[in-house]
């Protein structure tokens, strides 16, 4: 992608996040790029309910409802997840670092990835290797578990506890 398109699309997809994520949002994109050299780009923030349901029919996405989908009153876009790529490798053929860097990152603000999703959970598993090292800030351990195993959506980034942000009705 063009590089003033990718700035272009970030910004446009920054106004569909909810409000109080944005400038979460904004400081890792700003942190993946002058920090590590990455090009990151919002692929995805808010999407219809009708655009979920048919990633969910089609097996791109596990749910019919998720933190995409959140509108406030006036249908004004409310998301509270983005799916963030590297454009140097947007289909992730070299992507364990970014995505290490990206999980690590998005902790430190309060945000979650889809790098653990699915892997077993539990005292002495993989995945909670992986939350360790995520803990710890330890790119090098957590790209060398990514390595052997990954969750199933590494690029997703989402608020932290979405779900209860949803139920409370804080949006």
């Amino acid at each position: 992608m063009l590089e003033i398109l990718r700035k272009q699309r970030n910004k446009q997809r920054l106004t569909e996040i909810y409000s109080k994520y944005v400038d979460k949002y904004a400081d890792l994109l700003n942190c993946l790029e002058k920090t590590y050299g990455y090009k990151p780009r919002m692929q995805d923030a808010w999407r219809s309910l009708e655009l979920q349901r048919k990633y969910w029919s089609i097996g791109k996405s596990w749910l019919k409802v998720g933190a995409h989908n959140f509108t406030l009153p006036g249908e004004r876009k409310a998301a509270l997840a983005a799916d963030i790529l590297n454009d140097r490798d947007p289909l992730g053929k070299n992507s364990i670092e970014y995505w290490a860097v990206l999980a690590i990152e998005a902790h430190k603000r309060g945000l979650e990835t889809g790098i653990c999703w699915n892997l077993k959970q539990g005292p002495g598993t993989h995945r909670a290797a992986m939350e360790t090292a995520i803990a710890a800030g330890s790119i090098f351990e957590l790209a060398r578990l990514v390595d052997i195993d990954r969750g199933q959506d590494p690029c997703h980034v989402q608020a932290q506890g979405w779900q209860e942000i949803a139920r409370g009705g804080t949006i």
